[in-house]
């Protein structure tokens, strides 16, 4: 009995039914049935309902109470490609197989059928991250929907965890990812010489769990020298006050918002126009990681020189993951006027016929932990930007005239960008996910 490909031992069928299954024997014909489960016994009764077939014995009999495989394939004398039916039974089925011309197969072939819980996990491998983290990876199982995580920390060999039934471990959380980033230990501070700390995994859907997976372990040598497990509290105050949304922090050419880490409002609105800030400071909104993994809440900061409207998970991108998988990770949004040699530089590439209508805009995101800081392009889904045009730098142009503008550094040019202009705030909106540098033009 061996799986679809004939490659392997088909092990346990599920009984929902479905499985495809290759059968290995011999004198197969085409048109051969197969029967699960089923009482067998000598055909003596017409009024008999079932399956017969003619043994070896010369004998008929017949397979009573049994169970048709949804559909047999002949692939050759030796080989029945079958799928399974479904059977609300938990057992060790007999499998019979019938032939047209009635041969009977000898009945002592078994099959089990279960719940399908999903397969044990394998492949369980753990190793230590940066001397702070503990990764656990290359685990898989089929059908699972989720892993529970376990752990032992002690002195005692893995022959005996196992042969205590896994009674020692103690359990950790869960998951439905690998690799997975374990970022707290309990009891790992009182971890001596001689002990290992060892994990196992057991894979669960909506039938039940797995039995456990091999036991993957740390030795005393490998942690001996990390202090702690988890990422430090170095953040410079990053926490925002209890019972406050945000909070901003003014400081020399620098404007600093920094997101609370739980229970935003479905809208947080900052007004910031009271500070009245000068082109020349750059405005930084920082997100911790739970937000940015999880919240839909809108963030609206008006500067007054330039509004700012996102979801903390527009900076949920693949930059912010792979960082917060090792370190404690913030998204950042950064905005600022340009100004000096490099806006000059750019406004000479102002298209013919246009002239400026706004100074260069220019906007950053990040992805910022303790230990290092990558930008990366592009945001996760949109975000919205407003920026006021000033009406004294128009001259004579046509105010309808105004469009937004994003400066591709490839081509070395000013490319049109969708926006929609407002003459009654002097203000243009735009839907943007890149970073990089807008102006507002108008004809000249």
């Amino acid at each position: 009995m061996l799986d679809e490909d004939g490659e392997g031992r088909a092990g346990r069928l599920s009984v929902e039914g479905g499985q495809v299954i290759t059968i290995k024997g011999s004198s197969f014909q085409d048109g051969a049935q197969v029967i699960f489960s089923g009482t067998r016994s000598e055909y003596s009764d017409v009024d008999q309902v079932g399956e017969v077939g003619l043994w070896r014995d010369d004998k008929r009999y017949i397979i009573e109470n049994g169970t048709l495989a949804a559909s047999v394939e002949y692939v050759d004398s030796q080989t029945l490609r079958v799928t399974t039916p479904q059977l609300n039974k938990e057992d060790d089925l007999v499998l019979t197989i019938i032939n047209p011309d009635t041969g009977l197969s000898d009945g002592d072939t078994t099959v089990e059928y279960s719940q399908p819980v999903p397969s044990d996990p394998i492949g369980l491998d753990v190793e230590l991250v940066d001397d702070h983290f503990i990764k656990l990876f290359d685990y898989a199982s089929e059908d699972v929907e989720y892993y529970e995580i376990y752990y032992y920390i002690g002195d005692k060999a893995v022959h005996k965890l196992i042969n205590d039934d896994y009674e020692d471990f103690s359990y950790l959380a869960t998951t439905n990812i690998e690799p997975y980033k374990i970022t707290k230990l309990p009891g790992f501070e009182r971890a001596g010489k001689g002990d290992k700390i060892a994990f196992v995994l057991r894979a669960v859907n909506a039938f039940g769990a797995s039995e456990q997976s091999n036991i993957a372990y740390l030795t005393f040598d490998e942690f001996e020298d990390v202090e702690y497990i988890g990422e430090p509290d170095v953040d410079g105050g990053l926490d925002v006050p209890a019972g406050e949304d945000y909070r901003h922090i003014a400081d020399g050419n620098d404007s600093m918002v920094d997101i609370a880490a739980e229970d935003l409002p479905v809208k947080l609105e900052i007004d910031l126009r009271e500070f009245e800030l000068p082109d020349t400071v750059v405005r930084m909104i920082t997100v911790p990681s739970e937000p940015v993994k999880n919240s839909g809440s809108v963030v609206y900061v008006d500067y007054g020189d330039m509004k700012i409207q996102f979801m903390p998970i527009n900076l949920n991108t693949d930059t912010f993951r792979e960082m917060n998988f090792y370190y404690d990770t913030y998204g950042r949004i950064t905005a600022n006027w340009e100004d000096g040699a490099y806006s000059s530089l750019l406004q000479g590439d102002i298209p013919r016929g246009q002239r400026a209508a706004s100074s260069v805009f220019k906007i950053q995101f990040s992805a910022v932990s303790n230990r290092e800081e990558k930008d990366f392009n592009t945001v996760n889904g949109n975000m919205d930007i407003v920026l006021p045009y000033d009406p004294f730098m128009l001259r004579n142009s046509d105010e309808s005239t105004i469009q937004l503008y994003k400066y591709d550094s490839e081509m070395k040019m000013w490319v049109n960008y969708p926006a929609t202009l407002n003459t009654t705030t002097d203000e243009v909106h735009a839907r943007i996910n890149e970073a990089g540098y807008y102006m507002l033009m108008a004809d000249r």
